[in-house]
């Protein structure tokens, strides 16, 4: 006995801002919690379109039996990521323990200590 199978599907999967919010509004975490809130980090689009293969091949006699087969996925998944801000928030309970500019780190501690001198 032979058995082949095919499957395909498709899907998009966008995050987009919402209304009133505009793509430099700067994205904000509160660590304890895990809500974000105020913006997304990133606004994606991402598609995909997988493909699944299988076939299979059965030998009975009397007493025996086998059976081979294959299995395959593939395909495409396509992700585009746009940040237009180039800082993100994170509270630790309404405090600002870390800042992150223009992907540095910067220590709460040293970003007073450098407004202070100026």
């Amino acid at each position: 006995m032979v058995e082949v199978g095919v499957g395909a599907s498709w899907g998009v999967h966008t995050l987009w801002p919402e209304p009133g919010v505009t793509l430099d509004t700067i994205s904000v975490t509160e660590q304890s919690t895990g809500l974000t809130y105020r913006a997304a980090p990133a606004y994606t689009q991402t598609s995909t379109d997988p493909k699944t293969v299988r076939a299979s091949a059965s030998y009975v006699t009397g007493s025996h039996f086998a059976k081979f087969g294959i299995s395959e996925r593939f395909g495409r998944n396509i992700a585009v990521s746009n940040t237009d801000q180039e800082m993100t928030y994170r509270f630790q309970n309404g405090s600002v323990p870390r800042a992150r500019l223009e992907g540095q780190l910067i220590a709460a501690g040293a970003l007073r200590r450098s407004r202070r001198r100026r």
